[in-house]
């Protein structure tokens, strides 16, 4: 297997080959007094691209954002606090936004952190146009007005702005500045709490603490990341004192890790939900499936209202919270958590009742043809992301099948999904499963996402409706959306935030089964908080007492 190697800066060849000597020699003792402290973590994967602005995963966001840094921090609890920015002001309509950035930061190799680099890293960002580039769909222009200020104006005012600057992380134009991404790639320098020793594809990350950096120095000084993508082979590693803890602990595993000594389980609520966007245009949104929709009038019946309505009845998602996930989920009736800004409690996702999804279907057009099935369709899904994703994907199949629908099961690895089914480039998808949270707390900016419209060939407006992967077009739905983002009030945009979830679940613009709670297991010789948006950071770990 062919390796990849990043580049390690002078600082930190100097802190390893000081670690080498001070293995050498010396009295055991003093030798274990001088250890760093060392933590390894077991990820589900590794981290798909050192380009921050490429792709927005959480298994890649939470290793890069331990080396790059955004200007708003997003705390355990999805609370905000200042990071490379120490405030955020808008103008009266909140169509102008000043921003002004700490001083005295430097990134890794010694580079100074000013406005040029902020202003470079939404041009990068911008330019990219894939994983971080809704965060800038509203941004008209931006500009430094000084070393340290930088001036945002939105093409709508935003009063939710914020919650973008808390997205996109910070490069260094000095050292990016025109060579290209594949640069970052090989050179990964941020401002963050931790440096890049040590990058080994598909087989390890080693981060070493930023002694230089401008904040609270995390505990741990040295995180090694290992990828592994076999859920059992995690546990086992846990149980081998291999890694210190490992995440995405299979529910298999849970109950057994729990009887044994020498390892704590955590569990906590997530925000994502499971979620399956339906291609609804009535032109082919996928031709170039490899399994392509087939109907037997030649039509695509996801862009039926009734259809979609049948496939959410068909679903048991009770039964696959019992029997796949073990009890560690609960139903999502939307992709709007509890407690958001917009939530609304009269929204519930439409019954398991297969009996009503023949009635929908057969008024439809769609009957039961000789073989047994009224049409097919694929779901793409991923076998190495989610917990028992493939499991559940093979699940929704089976139900659909005994509803008439001939469903395929296309299986791939997180590594190639998110290219697999991505907008206006593949067309090789119209049903997919995928999850999606945006840790605001604010519905409007989850609408903006995955419910404002975006059109087979082309979005509606570049940056939004982003992850809109079922083509839902409602032009009253933007225009709440658009108006969300410009009420100050909260309880005003609570409001008109209820109205859209109303109105997309009258339309079926698409559904969600569950949200899985995050399983988590670690040795006794550390403790670990778990995060509401379930990145893993090395400052949420401590070493026991």
């Amino acid at each position: 297997m062919k390796k990849r190697f990043i580049r390690m800066g002078i600082v930190t060849l100097v802190f390893l080959g000081c670690v080498g000597l001070l293995f050498a020699g010396g009295k055991q003792e003093a030798t274990k007094a001088a250890q760093p402290k060392v933590v390894t973590i077991a990820m589900p994967g590794d981290v798909t691209t050192w380009n921050p602005y490429s792709r927005n995963e959480v298994i890649s966001n939470s290793m890069q954002r331990h080396v790059f840094e955004t200007l708003i921090y997003v705390n355990s609890d999805l609370s905000a606090s200042p990071g490379l920015a120490v405030s955020w002001t808008p103008n009266q309509d909140a169509s102008v936004w000043t921003v002004k950035l700490r001083q005295g930061v430097k990134f890794h190799n010694g580079k100074p952190f000013t406005a040029k680099d902020v202003v470079y890293s939404f041009d990068v960002c911008k330019a990219d146009g894939r994983g971080w580039a809704d965060a800038l769909g509203n941004f008209k222009s931006w500009r430094a007005i000084d070393d340290y200020t930088v001036e945002i104006t939105t093409i709508v005012p935003d009063v939710l702005l914020p919650s973008h600057l808390r997205n996109i992380a910070i490069v260094s134009k000095e050292t990016l500045e025109g060579k290209g991404p594949e640069e970052m790639e090989k050179t990964v320098v941020g401002t963050g709490r931790y440096k890049v020793a040590e990058y080994v594809k598909d087989d390890r990350l080693v981060l070493v603490r930023n002694e230089e950096y401008w904040g609270e120095k995390p505990e741990i000084e040295r995180v090694i990341f290992r990828p592994i993508p076999q859920a059992g082979t995690r546990t086992a590693s846990l149980m081998a004192k291999e890694v210190d803890l490992i995440t995405n602990v299979p529910v298999r595993d849970a109950d057994m890790l729990k009887t044994r000594s020498g390892v704590k389980v955590i569990t906590a609520p997530g925000i994502s939900a499971m979620m399956f966007a339906m291609g609804q245009t009535k032109q082919n949104p996928s031709p170039n499936a490899p399994m392509p929709i087939k109907a037997p009038d030649g039509s695509n019946p996801l862009s039926v209202r009734e259809v979609r309505q049948a496939i959410v009845h068909a679903v048991n998602e009770n039964e696959i919270i019992e029997k796949i996930m073990g009890g560690y989920a609960v139903v999502a009736h939307t992709p709007v958590p509890e407690g958001f800004n917009g939530y609304n409690p009269n929204v519930k996702k439409y019954e398991y009742n297969p009996a009503k999804a023949e009635q929908l279907l057969d008024a439809a057009g769609y009957r039961r043809q000789a073989n047994g099935f009224r049409f097919e369709i694929t779901l793409d899904a991923t076998n190495d992301r989610y917990i028992n994703d493939a499991a559940i994907a093979t699940a929704i199949a089976g139900y659909l099948e005994k509803v008439g629908i001939k469903c395929n099961v296309n299986l791939m690895s997180r590594s190639v999904f998110w290219g697999y089914i991505r907008m206006y480039e593949q067309y090789k998808s119209h049903f997919i499963m995928s999850a999606w949270s945006e840790p605001s707390g604010e519905s409007a900016l989850i609408a903006k996402d995955l419910l404002y419209s975006a059109y087979l060939d082309k979005p509606k407006r570049k940056g939004w409706g982003g992850v809109n992967r079922g083509y839902y077009a409602n032009e009253k739905v933007d225009a709440l959306i658009e108006k969300a983002l410009a009420t100050v009030d909260a309880k005003e945009r609570d409001a008109i935030m209820q109205q859209v979830w109303k109105i997309a679940w009258d339309d079926v613009a698409l559904f969600t089964t569950h949200r899985e709670t995050a399983i988590y297991a670690h040795g006794l010789n550390v403790t670990y908080k778990p995060r509401v948006d379930q990145h893993i950071y090395a400052w949420d770990i401590s070493f026991a007492k």
